[in-house]
Protein backbone atom coordinates (compact mmCIF):
# COMPACT_ATOMS: atom_id res chain seq x y z
CA UNK A 1 0.00 0.00 0.00
CA UNK A 2 1.36 3.27 -1.09
CA UNK A 3 1.51 5.96 2.36
CA UNK A 4 -0.14 9.45 1.68
CA UNK A 5 1.75 12.28 1.43
CA UNK A 6 1.18 14.75 4.25
CA UNK A 7 3.34 18.00 2.45
CA UNK A 8 4.54 19.38 5.68
CA UNK A 9 5.75 22.65 3.62
CA UNK A 10 2.37 23.51 2.84
CA UNK A 11 0.36 25.18 5.88
CA UNK A 12 -2.60 23.50 7.77
CA UNK A 13 -4.43 26.71 7.35
CA UNK A 14 -3.92 26.47 3.19
CA UNK A 15 -4.73 22.43 3.68
CA UNK A 16 -7.93 23.53 5.64
CA UNK A 17 -8.92 25.94 2.99
CA UNK A 18 -8.06 23.92 0.11
CA UNK A 19 -10.30 20.64 1.75
CA UNK A 20 -13.04 23.14 2.78
CA UNK A 21 -13.30 24.83 -1.35
CA UNK A 22 -13.01 20.86 -2.04
CA UNK A 23 -16.27 19.92 0.41
CA UNK A 24 -18.04 22.72 -1.11
CA UNK A 25 -17.17 21.64 -5.28
CA UNK A 26 -15.72 25.56 -5.83
CA UNK A 27 -13.32 23.75 -8.74
CA UNK A 28 -12.33 27.28 -9.52
CA UNK A 29 -10.80 27.69 -6.44
CA UNK A 30 -8.95 24.31 -6.30
CA UNK A 31 -7.76 25.09 -9.80
CA UNK A 32 -6.14 28.49 -8.26
CA UNK A 33 -3.96 26.20 -5.42
CA UNK A 34 -3.03 23.42 -8.12
CA UNK A 35 -1.80 26.79 -10.17
CA UNK A 36 0.18 27.93 -7.07
CA UNK A 37 1.28 24.53 -5.55
CA UNK A 38 1.79 22.39 -8.65
CA UNK A 39 0.20 19.40 -8.83
CA UNK A 40 1.36 18.43 -5.70
CA UNK A 41 -1.36 19.66 -3.25
CA UNK A 42 -3.76 16.78 -4.90
CA UNK A 43 -2.45 14.03 -3.21
CA UNK A 44 -1.88 15.29 0.20
CA UNK A 45 -2.85 13.54 3.05
CA UNK A 46 -5.22 15.63 5.07
CA UNK A 47 -4.79 15.06 9.18
CA UNK A 48 -3.90 11.79 8.11
CA UNK A 49 -7.01 10.69 7.12
CA UNK A 50 -8.18 11.21 3.50
CA UNK A 51 -6.73 12.81 -0.11
CA UNK A 52 -8.48 15.59 -1.22
CA UNK A 53 -10.49 13.04 -3.92
CA UNK A 54 -11.55 11.58 -1.01
CA UNK A 55 -13.01 14.30 -0.21
CA UNK A 56 -14.36 14.99 -3.16
CA UNK A 57 -15.99 11.37 -3.03
CA UNK A 58 -17.46 11.96 0.62
CA UNK A 59 -19.02 15.10 -0.31
CA UNK A 60 -20.50 14.53 -3.67
CA UNK A 61 -18.07 17.55 -5.42
CA UNK A 62 -17.76 16.20 -8.56
CA UNK A 63 -16.84 19.07 -10.32
CA UNK A 64 -13.32 19.00 -7.89
CA UNK A 65 -13.49 15.29 -8.61
CA UNK A 66 -12.82 15.99 -12.25
CA UNK A 67 -10.40 17.98 -11.52
CA UNK A 68 -8.52 16.60 -9.42
CA UNK A 69 -8.26 13.57 -11.59
CA UNK A 70 -7.21 15.90 -14.52
CA UNK A 71 -4.30 16.80 -11.98
CA UNK A 72 -3.03 13.33 -11.33
CA UNK A 73 -5.43 12.44 -8.31
CA UNK A 74 -4.60 8.91 -7.85
CA UNK A 75 -8.20 7.48 -7.76
CA UNK A 76 -6.75 3.97 -6.46
CA UNK A 77 -5.11 5.71 -3.14
CA UNK A 78 -6.44 3.74 -0.48
CA UNK A 79 -7.18 5.38 3.27
CA UNK A 80 -6.98 4.29 6.87
CA UNK A 81 -9.85 2.43 6.48
CA UNK A 82 -8.63 0.43 3.48
CA UNK A 83 -11.09 2.11 1.08
CA UNK A 84 -10.48 3.91 -2.29
CA UNK A 85 -12.05 7.24 -3.14
CA UNK A 86 -14.67 4.79 -5.59
CA UNK A 87 -15.76 3.12 -2.39
CA UNK A 88 -16.64 5.97 -0.19
CA UNK A 89 -18.44 7.36 -3.30
CA UNK A 90 -20.11 4.31 -2.76
CA UNK A 91 -21.01 4.69 0.86
CA UNK A 92 -22.09 8.38 0.56
CA UNK A 93 -24.28 7.34 -2.78
CA UNK A 94 -26.77 4.67 -0.38
CA UNK A 95 -27.18 7.28 2.17
CA UNK A 96 -27.82 10.21 -0.14
CA UNK A 97 -29.17 8.76 -3.39
CA UNK A 98 -26.14 10.57 -5.37
CA UNK A 99 -23.82 9.19 -8.41
CA UNK A 100 -21.87 12.31 -9.64
CA UNK A 101 -18.65 11.54 -8.23
CA UNK A 102 -19.26 7.88 -8.67
CA UNK A 103 -19.76 8.29 -12.73
CA UNK A 104 -16.58 11.37 -12.51
CA UNK A 105 -14.50 7.77 -11.13
CA UNK A 106 -15.30 5.57 -13.61
CA UNK A 107 -15.46 7.60 -16.29
CA UNK A 108 -11.68 8.44 -15.24
CA UNK A 109 -10.69 4.66 -14.43
CA UNK A 110 -11.10 3.93 -11.12
CA UNK A 111 -10.55 0.15 -10.54
CA UNK A 112 -13.71 -1.58 -10.00
CA UNK A 113 -11.25 -4.48 -8.89
CA UNK A 114 -9.39 -3.08 -5.62
CA UNK A 115 -10.82 -4.43 -3.15
CA UNK A 116 -11.26 -3.93 1.11
CA UNK A 117 -9.07 -6.03 3.01
CA UNK A 118 -7.35 -5.19 6.10
CA UNK A 119 -6.88 -8.67 7.07
CA UNK A 120 -5.57 -10.13 3.93
CA UNK A 121 -8.12 -12.67 3.70
CA UNK A 122 -10.49 -13.68 0.53
CA UNK A 123 -13.04 -14.22 2.99
CA UNK A 124 -12.99 -10.37 3.99
CA UNK A 125 -12.89 -9.18 0.86
CA UNK A 126 -15.07 -6.22 -0.25
CA UNK A 127 -15.22 -5.22 -3.61
CA UNK A 128 -16.42 -2.01 -5.28
CA UNK A 129 -19.88 -3.27 -6.27
CA UNK A 130 -20.36 -4.98 -2.98
CA UNK A 131 -20.56 -1.33 -1.18
CA UNK A 132 -23.77 -1.07 -3.04
CA UNK A 133 -27.82 -1.36 -2.84
CA UNK A 134 -29.26 -3.47 -5.05
CA UNK A 135 -30.76 -0.44 -6.49
CA UNK A 136 -27.38 1.68 -7.25
CA UNK A 137 -25.69 -1.73 -8.10
CA UNK A 138 -28.77 -1.79 -10.92
CA UNK A 139 -27.62 1.43 -12.01
CA UNK A 140 -24.27 0.90 -12.40
CA UNK A 141 -24.62 -2.23 -14.19
CA UNK A 142 -27.09 -0.60 -16.59
CA UNK A 143 -24.54 2.00 -16.97
CA UNK A 144 -21.45 0.65 -17.13
CA UNK A 145 -22.72 -3.33 -19.31
CA UNK A 146 -18.87 -3.30 -20.86
CA UNK A 147 -16.86 -2.31 -17.63
CA UNK A 148 -19.28 -5.02 -15.65
CA UNK A 149 -18.49 -7.79 -17.91
CA UNK A 150 -14.84 -7.06 -17.99
CA UNK A 151 -15.24 -6.89 -13.49
CA UNK A 152 -16.86 -10.28 -13.59
CA UNK A 153 -14.39 -11.77 -15.68
CA UNK A 154 -11.82 -10.60 -13.52
CA UNK A 155 -13.39 -11.75 -9.99
CA UNK A 156 -14.05 -14.97 -8.88
CA UNK A 157 -18.09 -15.37 -9.68
CA UNK A 158 -18.09 -18.33 -6.70
CA UNK A 159 -17.65 -15.39 -4.34
CA UNK A 160 -20.24 -12.90 -5.31
CA UNK A 161 -23.68 -13.44 -6.09
CA UNK A 162 -25.84 -10.83 -7.26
Amino acid sequence: MKYLKTFEHISEDIKDDFINKVSNDDSDSILKYIKKYKNEIVNFNYNGKFTPLMYAALYNSWKVATVLIQHGADMNQKDSMDETPLMIACNQAERHNHMDVIDVLIKGGADWNITKDKRNSTTNKKYFLDFLNDHLRNQIIKKYPEKYNDYLIKKDSSTYNL
